[in-house]
């Protein structure tokens, strides 16, 4: 009887540890494919950008765009910019909070480390964030969220005039390739240029 109960023990911790471990583990994982995300945003070197981010949760549906320039500040901001959301929890003049990519990485990095429940989704060609669903308290029942975002770069204009400057470069040949088409020795000459987004290395 005594070898039955020591045997029952065993299974149950070894059932706990076993679940302890693979959380673990699952969230070391989360937090590896997050670093990778941003070192490959980082390693495309994105300067400006715009995405939509659209939330949903107990008070209905929520969907802002952001608009970021060469300089990593807020450019514009835009809330309910559809017509169908349910918006009306915030009122139609209500103002969004600036984000920028950092701010969305945070979001996730706090998911990975408080929430009870989260998946993630991201496009590694970029390394920005495509999706969030995140339940940070199991038992409470009206606190799971979920994220969309839409990054573009496309919609952005290339030159910008106003970015342009004359300034003394770092003759370092570090290449990148700007949304011209144009190979430029480093980012410094990029920007001073006026482009607005490129990526590592030589144009093609």
């Amino acid at each position: 009887m005594k070898t039955n109960l020591n045997l029952f023990f065993s299974l149950v911790c070894a059932v706990f540890l076993s679940s302890c471990i693979n959380d673990d583990s699952y969230k070391l994982q989360a937090e590896n494919e997050l670093k990778t995300a941003m070192n490959q945003w980082n390693k495309t070197a994105v300067s400006s950008y715009q995405f939509i981010e659209r939330s949903s949760g107990f008070i209905g549906v929520f969907e802002v765009k952001h608009l970021v320039d060469s300089q990593g500040a807020i450019v514009d901001d835009y809330g309910c910019i559809t017509s169908d959301l349910n918006c009306e929890y915030y009122g139609s003049d209500y103002e969004p909070e600036p984000k920028t990519i950092a701010d969305v990485y945070a979001l996730l990095s706090r998911a990975i480390n408080e929430a009870d429940y989260f998946q993630i989704q991201y496009d590694f060609t970029y390394g920005y964030p495509k999706f969030l669903s995140v339940d940070w308290d199991e038992d409470a029942v009206d606190d799971e969220m979920g994220y969309d975002w839409l990054f573009s770069f496309e919609g952005m204009n290339c030159i910008s005039e106003n970015d342009q400057a004359l300034i003394a470069c770092p003759e370092i040949y570090d290449p990148v390739c700007g949304c011209d088409l144009v190979t430029y020795g480093n980012t410094c000459e990029a920007r001073a240029s006026g482009v607005r987004y490129f990526e590592k290395g030589a144009c093609p």
